[in-house]
């Protein structure tokens, strides 16, 4: 429609009529609205408003208007915190309830640490298998060939073959029926019985640096093989009985750590895992009553235990980082053994 102002946008309509006639917006008394009905809905009821009271209207309310009929986002409110479980004490003074509120607070305490301790105890059972004992018998024996003391004739000199030994490193699982003898069996391996070499992270066999300058240094690694074998050999020349040493490093499954001296005496233990070394810790704290009454996550470290932890007092669910410091991987196992080069050969040691 041309020269009037529609019933769905009259409040703009005017104002565009109001710059079309030149009117100043925003003067100092405004510009009043004509009394006449002309206009949509809200410009005429806007009209009689103004007819009725006398009141100008100037550009700043013109543009307040606009402005607040745009549409704003509204404002993010904040997250209500969540109230604390203490009770303040002039609250439990009037209140004969908050003494039984308290009880049930601690109470839920105890029971979330019980839970903790509940769920790492079935994490482990079902992590790790039950542990079934089984005897590893071992064997180390070298055999000699070409060990001639004192060939015959020049001939026998000139073509005699090199002397040399060879050592030998074997271990089988016994059976649980199986008896405990001496010597290697011709028993065959059931498949399902882990290998020899399985048992072990690492193994080391040092010969004598003196008649071996070079290459007397023998490492097997399980990271580095491809798979398990029965046993091992080193070959090497030689006609003089000489000592080596024999290194080896458990495999243990879970692992089991070698406690320090003050840990060690607190416990009575000097190698375990790491979750038995927490519950026996623990069982250490009942047993001493070192649990706060008023926060049971929270333990009183007596003269041993705070030698250990470091604190008169500790959450108990940072004990675990504690004790990192005072675990260490297990001693391993050393062997030594004669290379003979006359007499008998097998000589082995059993190792449970």
């Amino acid at each position: 429609m041309q020269g009037g102002a529609s019933s769905s946008g009259g409040a703009v309509s005017l104002g565009q009529q109001a710059r079309n006639m030149g009117a100043p917006m925003g003067g100092a008394g405004g510009v009043g609205m004509p009394p006449t009905g002309g206009g949509g809905g809200s410009a005429g009821s806007s009209a009689k408003r103004g007819r009725g009271k006398g009141v100008g209207t100037n550009a700043g309310t013109t543009s307040s208007a606009f402005k607040a009929a745009e549409v704003t986002p509204a404002a993010r409110r904040k997250k209500q915190k969540v109230t604390e479980k203490q009770i303040p004490g002039k609250v439990a003074a009037l209140l004969p309830e908050s003494a039984i509120y308290t009880q049930l607070v601690e109470f839920e305490a105890r029971v979330d640490a019980a839970l903790a301790r509940k769920k790492l105890d079935i994490q482990e059972v079902v992590r790790s298998p039950a542990p079934v004992e089984r005897i590893l018998r071992m064997y180390v024996f070298n055999t000699y060939t070409n060990q001639t003391q004192n060939p015959k004739g020049p001939f026998q000199q000139q073509y005699a073959e090199t002397p040399s030994w060879t050592l030998w490193i074997m271990g089988r699982v016994l059976e649980p029926d199986e008896p405990e003898v001496d010597g290697i069996s011709a028993k065959p391996v059931k498949p399902s019985v882990p290998k020899f070499s399985s048992f072990f992270k690492r193994i080391t066999v040092q010969l004598d640096p003196v008649l071996y300058p070079d290459n007397n240094t023998t490492v097997w690694d399980s990271a580095r093989a491809s798979n398990h074998v029965e046993g091992f050999e080193i070959k090497r020349r030689g006609d003089s009985e000489c000592d080596i040493i024999i290194r080896l490093e458990m495999d243990h499954n879970p692992d089991r750590f070698k406690l320090s001296a003050p840990l060690a005496q607190l416990l009575g233990v000097e190698v375990d895992t790491r979750p038995h070394i927490i519950s026996a810790l623990w069982q250490y704290i009942k047993a001493k009553k070192l649990q706060n009454s008023a926060d049971p996550t929270m333990i009183n470290c007596d003269p041993a235990l705070q030698k250990v932890l470091g604190d008169e007092k500790i959450k108990f669910a940072s004990i675990s980082a504690r004790l990192h410091n005072h675990l260490s991987p297990p001693q391993p196992i050393h062997l030594q053994h004669r290379i003979r080069v006359s007499g008998s050969m097998p000589a082995g040691w059993k190792m449970p």
